[in-house]
Protein backbone atom coordinates (compact mmCIF):
# COMPACT_ATOMS: atom_id res chain seq x y z
CA UNK A 1 0.00 0.00 0.00
CA UNK A 2 2.79 2.42 0.91
CA UNK A 3 4.59 2.01 -2.46
CA UNK A 4 1.27 2.67 -4.20
CA UNK A 5 0.73 5.86 -2.20
CA UNK A 6 4.28 6.96 -2.94
CA UNK A 7 3.81 6.50 -6.70
CA UNK A 8 0.45 8.23 -6.52
CA UNK A 9 2.06 11.18 -4.76
CA UNK A 10 4.79 11.38 -7.39
CA UNK A 11 2.19 11.29 -10.15
CA UNK A 12 0.17 14.10 -8.54
CA UNK A 13 3.35 16.14 -8.02
CA UNK A 14 4.41 15.67 -11.64
CA UNK A 15 0.93 16.68 -12.81
CA UNK A 16 0.96 19.86 -10.70
CA UNK A 17 4.45 20.69 -11.94
CA UNK A 18 3.28 20.28 -15.54
CA UNK A 19 0.35 22.61 -14.86
CA UNK A 20 2.72 25.27 -13.50
CA UNK A 21 5.20 24.88 -16.36
CA UNK A 22 2.49 25.17 -19.01
CA UNK A 23 0.59 27.99 -17.29
CA UNK A 24 -0.37 30.43 -20.09
CA UNK A 25 1.30 33.84 -20.15
CA UNK A 26 -2.15 35.47 -20.10
CA UNK A 27 -2.22 34.84 -16.33
CA UNK A 28 0.55 37.44 -15.89
CA UNK A 29 -1.83 40.36 -16.39
CA UNK A 30 -3.85 39.24 -13.37
CA UNK A 31 -0.71 39.27 -11.22
CA UNK A 32 0.44 42.60 -12.65
CA UNK A 33 -2.98 44.12 -11.96
CA UNK A 34 -2.61 43.29 -8.28
CA UNK A 35 1.10 44.09 -7.79
CA UNK A 36 2.32 46.27 -10.71
CA UNK A 37 -0.79 48.05 -12.06
CA UNK A 38 1.34 50.38 -14.21
CA UNK A 39 2.43 47.39 -16.33
CA UNK A 40 0.21 45.52 -18.80
CA UNK A 41 0.92 42.94 -21.50
CA UNK A 42 -0.91 43.11 -24.83
CA UNK A 43 -1.43 39.89 -26.80
CA UNK A 44 0.73 37.69 -24.55
CA UNK A 45 1.74 34.29 -25.92
CA UNK A 46 3.62 31.24 -24.78
CA UNK A 47 3.79 30.29 -21.13
CA UNK A 48 4.50 32.00 -17.85
CA UNK A 49 8.08 30.68 -17.99
CA UNK A 50 8.89 31.22 -21.67
CA UNK A 51 6.70 33.67 -23.50
CA UNK A 52 6.30 36.88 -25.42
CA UNK A 53 4.02 39.84 -25.83
CA UNK A 54 3.21 41.90 -28.89
CA UNK A 55 3.63 44.95 -26.66
CA UNK A 56 4.07 45.93 -23.03
CA UNK A 57 2.63 49.15 -21.68
CA UNK A 58 4.41 50.79 -18.73
CA UNK A 59 2.44 53.83 -17.63
CA UNK A 60 2.33 55.96 -20.80
CA UNK A 61 5.11 54.15 -22.68
CA UNK A 62 4.55 51.20 -25.03
CA UNK A 63 7.33 48.76 -25.96
CA UNK A 64 6.75 46.26 -28.76
CA UNK A 65 8.10 42.73 -29.22
CA UNK A 66 9.05 41.67 -25.69
CA UNK A 67 10.25 38.13 -24.94
CA UNK A 68 11.18 36.40 -21.69
CA UNK A 69 12.60 33.09 -20.54
CA UNK A 70 12.99 31.66 -17.05
CA UNK A 71 16.47 32.15 -15.54
CA UNK A 72 17.10 29.44 -12.90
CA UNK A 73 20.34 31.09 -11.73
CA UNK A 74 18.27 33.83 -10.04
CA UNK A 75 17.24 31.24 -7.45
CA UNK A 76 20.78 31.42 -6.05
CA UNK A 77 19.93 34.88 -4.69
CA UNK A 78 16.44 33.89 -3.57
CA UNK A 79 14.67 35.43 -6.54
CA UNK A 80 12.52 34.23 -9.44
CA UNK A 81 14.10 35.70 -12.58
CA UNK A 82 13.55 35.97 -16.30
CA UNK A 83 16.00 36.84 -19.05
CA UNK A 84 14.14 39.49 -21.01
CA UNK A 85 14.62 40.92 -24.50
CA UNK A 86 13.03 44.09 -25.87
CA UNK A 87 12.92 44.59 -29.64
CA UNK A 88 10.84 47.74 -29.82
CA UNK A 89 11.17 50.57 -32.33
CA UNK A 90 11.77 52.89 -29.38
CA UNK A 91 14.41 50.82 -27.62
CA UNK A 92 16.27 47.56 -27.99
CA UNK A 93 17.69 45.89 -24.91
CA UNK A 94 18.06 42.86 -22.71
CA UNK A 95 18.56 42.10 -19.05
CA UNK A 96 17.45 40.03 -16.07
CA UNK A 97 14.13 40.89 -14.43
CA UNK A 98 13.32 39.23 -11.12
CA UNK A 99 11.17 39.33 -8.03
CA UNK A 100 11.80 38.15 -4.47
CA UNK A 101 9.62 36.89 -1.63
CA UNK A 102 8.92 40.48 -0.53
CA UNK A 103 7.72 41.27 -4.08
CA UNK A 104 10.66 43.60 -4.63
CA UNK A 105 11.25 43.86 -8.38
CA UNK A 106 14.88 43.55 -9.51
CA UNK A 107 16.58 44.61 -12.73
CA UNK A 108 20.14 43.39 -13.27
CA UNK A 109 22.60 43.73 -16.14
CA UNK A 110 20.16 45.64 -18.33
CA UNK A 111 21.53 47.21 -21.51
CA UNK A 112 19.16 49.31 -23.62
CA UNK A 113 19.91 51.42 -26.70
CA UNK A 114 17.64 53.95 -28.37
CA UNK A 115 18.00 56.55 -31.09
CA UNK A 116 16.97 60.04 -30.04
CA UNK A 117 15.19 60.38 -33.37
CA UNK A 118 12.75 57.66 -32.21
CA UNK A 119 12.05 59.03 -28.74
CA UNK A 120 9.02 61.23 -27.96
CA UNK A 121 10.89 64.28 -26.63
CA UNK A 122 9.25 67.21 -24.81
CA UNK A 123 8.78 70.34 -26.98
CA UNK A 124 11.67 72.25 -25.39
CA UNK A 125 14.11 69.39 -26.08
CA UNK A 126 12.74 68.72 -29.56
CA UNK A 127 13.26 72.39 -30.53
CA UNK A 128 17.06 72.03 -30.38
CA UNK A 129 16.93 68.79 -32.43
CA UNK A 130 19.25 66.51 -30.43
CA UNK A 131 20.76 63.60 -32.34
CA UNK A 132 22.75 60.52 -31.43
CA UNK A 133 21.96 57.42 -29.41
CA UNK A 134 21.19 56.88 -25.75
CA UNK A 135 22.67 53.78 -24.12
CA UNK A 136 21.46 52.77 -20.67
CA UNK A 137 23.55 50.29 -18.69
CA UNK A 138 21.61 49.45 -15.56
CA UNK A 139 23.87 47.40 -13.32
CA UNK A 140 21.27 46.92 -10.62
CA UNK A 141 17.90 48.30 -9.56
CA UNK A 142 15.44 47.32 -6.84
CA UNK A 143 11.91 48.69 -7.06
CA UNK A 144 8.85 48.52 -4.84
CA UNK A 145 6.14 49.68 -7.22
CA UNK A 146 7.34 53.11 -8.34
CA UNK A 147 9.56 53.56 -5.30
CA UNK A 148 13.27 53.14 -5.97
CA UNK A 149 15.02 51.17 -3.23
CA UNK A 150 18.43 51.10 -4.95
CA UNK A 151 19.80 52.05 -8.35
CA UNK A 152 23.24 51.74 -9.97
CA UNK A 153 24.29 52.22 -13.57
CA UNK A 154 25.23 54.68 -16.26
CA UNK A 155 23.64 56.56 -19.15
CA UNK A 156 25.69 57.38 -22.26
CA UNK A 157 24.68 59.83 -24.97
CA UNK A 158 26.79 58.66 -27.90
CA UNK A 159 27.71 61.09 -30.70
CA UNK A 160 25.78 63.80 -28.89
CA UNK A 161 24.91 66.77 -31.06
CA UNK A 162 22.28 69.39 -31.81
CA UNK A 163 21.09 69.95 -35.39
CA UNK A 164 20.78 73.73 -35.24
CA UNK A 165 21.61 76.30 -37.94
CA UNK A 166 25.20 75.57 -36.98
CA UNK A 167 25.39 71.93 -35.81
CA UNK A 168 26.94 71.47 -32.37
CA UNK A 169 28.86 68.20 -31.86
CA UNK A 170 29.61 67.22 -28.27
CA UNK A 171 31.15 63.77 -28.61
CA UNK A 172 30.07 61.19 -26.04
CA UNK A 173 28.47 62.31 -22.77
CA UNK A 174 28.27 59.87 -19.87
CA UNK A 175 26.54 60.04 -16.51
CA UNK A 176 26.96 57.42 -13.80
CA UNK A 177 24.40 57.19 -11.03
CA UNK A 178 23.97 55.35 -7.75
CA UNK A 179 21.82 55.62 -4.66
CA UNK A 180 23.25 55.86 -1.16
CA UNK A 181 22.08 57.04 2.26
CA UNK A 182 22.05 60.67 1.03
CA UNK A 183 19.91 59.93 -2.01
CA UNK A 184 20.72 59.70 -5.70
CA UNK A 185 24.26 60.72 -6.71
CA UNK A 186 25.03 61.51 -10.34
CA UNK A 187 28.50 62.03 -11.79
CA UNK A 188 28.82 63.08 -15.40
CA UNK A 189 31.71 63.85 -17.71
CA UNK A 190 32.55 64.60 -21.33
CA UNK A 191 34.55 61.94 -23.13
CA UNK A 192 35.83 64.28 -25.86
CA UNK A 193 39.04 65.47 -24.18
CA UNK A 194 39.90 67.72 -27.12
CA UNK A 195 36.95 69.91 -26.15
CA UNK A 196 36.96 69.58 -22.38
CA UNK A 197 40.27 69.31 -20.61
CA UNK A 198 39.05 67.68 -17.40
CA UNK A 199 35.92 65.78 -16.43
CA UNK A 200 33.55 67.54 -14.10
CA UNK A 201 31.21 66.02 -11.55
CA UNK A 202 27.68 66.94 -10.59
CA UNK A 203 26.40 65.48 -7.33
CA UNK A 204 22.67 65.46 -6.73
CA UNK A 205 21.16 64.35 -3.43
CA UNK A 206 17.64 64.39 -2.11
CA UNK A 207 16.95 67.34 0.13
CA UNK A 208 14.76 65.03 2.24
CA UNK A 209 16.35 61.57 2.56
CA UNK A 210 13.14 60.17 4.01
CA UNK A 211 11.21 60.99 0.82
CA UNK A 212 11.24 57.97 -1.53
CA UNK A 213 12.49 58.33 -5.07
CA UNK A 214 9.96 57.46 -7.73
CA UNK A 215 10.39 55.83 -11.09
CA UNK A 216 8.65 57.60 -13.95
CA UNK A 217 8.78 55.91 -17.34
Amino acid sequence: MKPLLRYLGLAVGAYLLMLVITLPATHLNGWFGAHLPQLKLHTPGGTLWSGNAASVRIDNTTLENVEWCYAPTALLSGRIGFNTQIKSRLVKGEGLLSIDAEQLVGIDGLTAISSLAQLPLPPMAAAVKPTGKLELRLTQARLAGKQIKSLTGELIWRDASFSLAQPVALGDLKATFATNEQGLQIDHHHSDTSRVSTPHDLHISRSQPSTPDELNV
